[in-house]
């Protein structure tokens, strides 16, 4: 690790820390990710670990049993979350840094933006062996979306990178299943995706707003213009 951020490969340190993390079956806290009685209340944003799908996913509080502690979530309505799980299964809705905004407004509408998209494709891209191009399997999605996460310093990507995911071999995109997969362009239009949404959602806490907003509506241009191809 140190010889990688010695190196200014930070997002590569990261993704082997959260792969490690992945492979351990853990649900890693960030520090002041602790929840407090504030942040449970209906309404409320706090982020959920799902057990199904491997990785930390936004979510709103529904309802609050006030004389229990129960909470009930909108991804799982008619679920009751009891107190004993929720150091566990919840933290403190993630929100990203300077730092991690600074690093998306670097990547829109930069030359380093295929290099990084690149680089993230092939960490978890498989070879067919029937002559098909690399592509990310379903299965491979909760971990890379972990790893986008952690760099993007918000939740989110999974339902990016769903939405973006076909039936293998096909070029279009189908219901939710294993035989599904993630190709290049997808992931570049999903990863194109997380950035934008996470400035634009949280991209007032940096200067430069109104620059880093065009940059994004002619990537936007871009993306556009390259699916409908």
């Amino acid at each position: 690790l140190r010889s990688l951020v010695a190196q200014g490969r930070v997002c590569e340190c990261l993704a082997t820390v959260v792969a490690a993390s992945c492979a351990l079956g853990t649900n890693m806290h960030r520090s002041g990710d602790e929840l407090s009685v504030a942040d449970l209340v209906v309404g409320g944003k706090v982020d959920y670990f799902s057990s199904a799908k491997q990785c930390w996913v936004s979510v709103t509080v529904t309802q609050v049993d006030a004389e229990t502690g129960h909470i009930e979530l909108d991804l799982r309505k008619g679920t009751w979350i009891h107190p004993r799980d929720h150091q566990a299964k919840l933290r403190r809705h993630m929100r990203p840094g300077k730092s991690h905004l600074e690093w998306v407004k670097a990547m829109i509408g930069s030359d380093r933006y295929h290099d990084e998209m690149e680089d993230f494709f092939f960490r978890h891209a498989r070879v067919s062996t029937r002559g098909q191009e690399p592509a990310i399997p379903r299965s491979a999605l909760p971990a890379l979306a972990a790893e986008l996460d952690t760099v993007l310093g918000c939740c989110g990507s999974l339902a990016l990178l769903e939405a973006e995911a076909v039936p293998a071999g096909s070029a279009r995109r189908g219901k939710s299943g294993e035989g599904e997969c993630l190709s290049r362009a997808a992931f570049s239009l999903a990863f194109w995706q997380a950035l934008n949404k996470t400035l634009r959602e949280y991209g007032d806490l940096i200067e430069s707003k109104r620059g880093a907003s065009r940059h994004s509506q002619r990537c936007a241009a871009d993306y556009t213009v390259e699916r409908e191809l």
